[in-house]
């Protein structure tokens, strides 16, 4: 009698986890809907800006299209379907990499300013010092270490008496 008590909430619980698994996937769908959908009514100007944060990131992947649709028309057709039915989400793209395609050229203008030899910015140091007196060379005692019942197996027995 225990043993088919067991077995049946064995598999009440196996059916309760399905149907938790099952409802986890279903609230998960509808979350990412709604993130879909706010990115569907943002797609236009998150388009617009990134034309107007750096327009070369979005020619470069209109570029990037094209020479695909060229070198393989079937990968070409099944990326632009895919730009179309994604647009929300490829805005979103294209605009994060707007920005860090911005930030990546500025990095790059203040690197070639530096090595065309402008000056920068740079703390003069005017006193001349010894290294010993920078470093501060001295060499610390170690403490002595207290005296340990154990120590007295090792010593002499010459010492001892």
């Amino acid at each position: 009698m225990q043993q088919q008590q067991n077995f049946f909430q064995v598999k009440v619980n196996g059916i309760m986890g399905l149907i938790f698994v099952i409802l986890f996937f279903i609230l998960l769908f509808f979350i990412a809907r709604g993130i879909f959908q706010i990115l569907a009514w943002a797609a236009p100007v998150l388009i617009i800006a990134a034309l107007l944060i750096n327009y070369r990131t979005v020619i470069g992947f209109l570029r990037f299209l094209w020479d695909t649709l060229r070198r393989n028309p079937l990968m070409g057709i099944l990326g632009i379907i895919l730009t179309v039915i994604g647009f929300p989400v490829v805005s979103g793209f294209l605009l994060g990499k707007a920005i860090l395609d911005r930030r990546i050229d500025s990095y790059q203008k203040k690197l070639r300013k530096h090595r065309e030899g402008e000056l920068i910015d740079y703390e003069d140091i005017t006193e001349e010092r010894e290294v010993a007196d920078v470093l501060e060379l001295e060499t610390p005692t170690p403490p002595e270490k207290p005296a340990n019942s154990y120590d007295q197996f090792f010593e002499d027995d010459t010492d001892r008496k």
